[in-house]
């Protein structure tokens, strides 16, 4: 049974949720690191907090573009290594069961080879003594023959 090949880019499905958290982070990140401001009142509080969001979402922004390629890069990356492994393994397998299987062969004829001389050899020496021989000859497949 042959497995499922997975699409090359079946991570971009993933990375989604990922992302958000990332760039929530980052922003509420910055928003704890920037310095400390005096105000005056409550608006001005939310003033300067709009502000200060709006400089940190460029910034996030980029920071989850760039893990996010990168990280898709990588998996490309290795899902391309993965498909050239599993050709190749693919190759390695073939080669080796055509090497086994000329291997197989070759016992097997040196087998029957084996046979066929010990066959011969036994009636050789049974003509040499002049005793009848009727011992039908090995077969190729293993079995004496029938005639």
């Amino acid at each position: 049974m042959k497995r499922r090949r997975s699409a090359l880019f079946s991570f971009t499905q993933d990375i989604g949720l990922g992302n958000a958290i990332l760039f929530i982070v980052v922003v509420v990140g910055y928003l704890f690191t920037a310095p400390a401001v005096e105000v005056g009142s409550f608006s001005e509080h939310i003033r300067l907090l709009v502000a200060d969001i709006r400089d940190a979402i460029p910034a996030a922004f980029y920071l989850t573009f760039s893990v996010d390629v990168g990280g898709s890069l990588l998996v490309l990356f290795w899902n391309l290594m993965k498909r050239q492994i599993e050709k190749y393994d693919a190759v390695i397998a073939a080669e080796a069961k055509a090497e086994g299987l000329a291997e197989g062969l070759a016992e097997g004829k040196a087998e029957v080879y084996q046979e066929i001389a010990a066959w011969n050899t036994r009636r050789l020496e049974a003509e040499a003594k002049g005793i009848p021989f009727d011992e039908a000859p090995p077969s190729q497949n293993g079995t004496p023959d029938a005639s």
